[in-house]
């Protein structure tokens, strides 16, 4: 893992981040609302997808490896982050903007935790001697 170099998972799969504090502070036509229930429905481009890529997620090796796991190639394997993007798609396509701004704060705030876990775990690792 690349502790060193932090980007997105939706750019560590080529996809430009898509801005949704941005989306969810604008007011939107019936198609731009399908288009936004298209990209929260894929964990690549949902609000999960627009943290850090390396918050370990679903890949097509562990899901070989572990068939009893029921995740998604992409899918966040912390179970509360998961349910969060799964609740932030559920706000999206019942256009509820208040419902998807709080999701979308707690996603945030869940990522944040994670990766200073990761970070700090990389850390002490790395002294080890």
């Amino acid at each position: 893992m690349n502790t060193e170099t932090k980007i997105t998972h939706a750019e560590a799969h080529g996809r430009e981040p898509f801005d949704w504090n941005k989306f969810l502070a604008e007011t939107h036509d019936d198609d731009e609302w399908e288009a936004a229930v298209e990209l929260s429905g894929q964990w690549t481009t949902c609000a999960c997808g627009n943290q850090c890529d390396i918050i370990p997620r679903m890949t097509p090796e562990l899901l070989d490896e572990n068939s009893f796991i029921m995740k998604a190639i992409g899918e966040p394997m912390d179970s509360q982050l998961s349910q969060l993007g799964i609740d932030f798609h559920k706000a999206i396509g019942r256009k509820n903007v208040h419902w998807a701004k709080q999701v979308l704060a707690e996603i945030e705030d869940r990522s944040s935790e994670l990766l200073f876990a990761i970070l700090s775990s990389s850390n002490n690792t790395d002294h080890v001697e």
